[in-house]
């Protein structure tokens, strides 16, 4: 069988002839394209000639973005052909052209979707590929949440690549934003990748429109629930994250109060977040007040961290909403009675707060005989 001038019996002459001939003319170029398309026995010629040939390097580019009939031919091409893997990160890493040719190809062929994650997964060079195409070529934004969602083996490939290029960062935001299926994505992704952790904190750290994304995806998937303790205990730049979601995502109040309640390692999270965070002191008023299972949340809180003994004193100051929160939780918890005592001897701003208390008293039996105790305790503390 004779392709143009080309006898393709001699796949050894060809794979060298079909290199030789494009780099040197550029009537050869269309020849490159419609020979592959043309010719069952020329897709083995592709992929070797490519391997063999640093001549060839640009020829796959160069055709690629030339040839409209090409572009099928790099997506079957490696996928019949095992030695194309490294040949699709190697053309992409060094030609500029290249950028776009990957997203186009990922877009307009099936066949491809898989070709992308195997790709990254066997090719070291290909982590930065994935973060700068995606970052270049906008058709490419879903081409990464479909790729994470069909192919298992991408899983650790979102984390990895995320990790490792710095230009991946508001990928991973954008990604989520604008792609539905792409919401349990970041809750499996952060479950099944320990390299994932600071990943999560870093990206709503730096990014805008990431602030929705983890509120909503921990309403939304239940694996979420202990990724959000987590990513706050390992993570010191997640402190104010916590504060700040909470603050400006409604959905996000009864995911405080859930995450509190079902995560032991949550409690001093909670203290923590409220003693570094100037904008948390409105959240943890407001939680207590909206949701009903944040009641023993704040007396469990008060109990096992030292640290939130002047969070109560300053929150009754400095929020009016939590004037009822402190006297339903004295009424309700039996180990809130010994802490409010401790509060007001501990903390020097507990005094007014004290002074404050008994003037909104009312009718309370419960509130009146609180203050009687207090009184009693001030004299005895006096006294010693």
């Amino acid at each position: 069988m004779t392709i143009g001038f080309v006898d393709c019996s001699r796949p050894a002459i060809f794979a060298f002839g079909l290199a030789y001939s494009a780099e040197e003319a550029d009537c050869a170029w269309p020849v490159l394209a419609r020979s592959v398309e043309e010719a069952d026995c020329a897709w083995p010629v592709l992929a070797r000639s490519v391997e063999e040939a640093d001549c060839a390097w640009p020829v796959l580019a160069r055709s690629v973005e030339e040839a409209d009939c090409a572009w099928p031919v790099l997506a079957r091409s490696v996928e019949e052909a095992d030695c194309a893997w490294p040949v699709l990160a190697r053309s992409v890493e060094e030609a500029d052209c290249a950028w776009p040719v990957l997203a186009r190809s990922v877009e307009e062929a099936d066949c491809a979707w898989p070709v992308l994650a195997r790709s990254v997964e066997e090719a070291d060079c290909a982590w930065p590929v994935l973060a700068r195409s995606v970052e270049e070529a906008d058709c490419a934004w879903p081409v990464l949440a479909r790729s994470v969602e069909e192919a298992d083996c991408a899983w650790p490939v979102l984390a990895r690549s995320v990790e490792e290029a710095d230009c991946a960062w508001p990928v991973l935001a954008r990604s989520v934003e604008e792609a539905d299926c792409a919401w349990p994505v970041l809750a499996r992704s952060v479950e099944e990748a320990d390299c994932a952790w600071p990943v999560l904190a870093r990206s709503v750290e730096e990014a805008d429109c990431a602030w929705p994304v983890l509120a909503r995806s921990v309403e939304e998937a239940d694996c979420a629930w202990p990724v959000l303790a987590r990513s706050v205990e390992e993570a010191d730049c997640a402190w104010p994250v916590l504060a700040r979601s909470v603050e400006e995502a409604d959905c996000a109040w009864p995911v405080l109060a859930r995450s509190v309640e079902e995560a032991d390692c949550a409690w001093p999270v909670l203290a923590r977040s409220v003693e570094e965070a100037d904008c948390a002191w409105p959240v943890l008023a407001r939680s207590v007040e909206e949701a009903d299972c944040a009641w023993p949340v704040l007396a469990r809180s008060v109990e096992e961290a030292d640290c939130a003994w002047p969070v109560l004193a300053r929150s009754v100051e400095e929020a009016d909403c939590a004037w009822p929160v402190l006297a339903r939780s004295v009424e309700e918890a039996d180990c809130a009675w010994l802490e409010l005592a401790r509060s007001v001897e501990e903390a020097d701003c507990a005094w007014p707060v004290l002074s404050q208390f008994r003037s909104r008293l009312g009718t309370s039996l419960a509130l009146r005989n609180l203050f009687f105790f207090f009184c009693t305790e001030l004299v005895v503390c006096m006294s010693d």
